[in-house]
């Protein structure tokens, strides 16, 4: 477990330990942040946890200038790409967007967390559609 409260810590502790220098990593966009506690209960890849950590704080880390840098998401724009720059050129195809079915969208939906009030032992949230409107028994988790 690495016991510290600020995510920039925490991520600077897993990629030092996963043998980065520590001189090549900048934290300072996800510093501040507070983090409940990260337990690691296995031996896991390093990209693992930080894969966990980024899904939930919302930031990215990108390799800039030689240095791993923790970028957050949901900054100002880089680049505006034209919707008919999306299909492929030479078959001169546009992206299609497709709306599913009302019957194949799943009767329910399932999502599995680590809760930090139970010792971070797994919890799990169900969601389930208006009985009204669904046709289905298909399930999602």
């Amino acid at each position: 477990m690495v016991n510290a409260s600020d995510l920039g810590v925490v991520v600077k502790d897993l990629l030092t330990r996963a043998g980065v220098d520590p001189s090549r990593i900048d934290v300072t966009a996800v510093t501040g942040t507070n983090v409940l506690g990260f337990p690691i209960t296995q031996n896991t890849a390093v990209k693992a946890l930080l894969t966990v950590l980024c899904q939930a704080f919302f930031f990215d880390i990108v390799e800039r200038d030689f240095k791993l840098v923790c970028v957050l998401r949901g900054g100002s724009i880089a680049l505006n790409v034209p919707e008919n720059d999306l299909g492929l050129e030479s078959d001169q195809h546009k992206l299609q967007e497709t709306i599913p079915q009302e019957n194949d969208l799943p009767k329910d939906l399932t999502v599995m967390y680590a809760d930090p009030a139970l010792d971070y032992q797994q919890g799990k949230a169900l969601q389930q559609r208006n009985a009204r409107v669904k046709n289905t028994k298909n399930h999602t988790l």
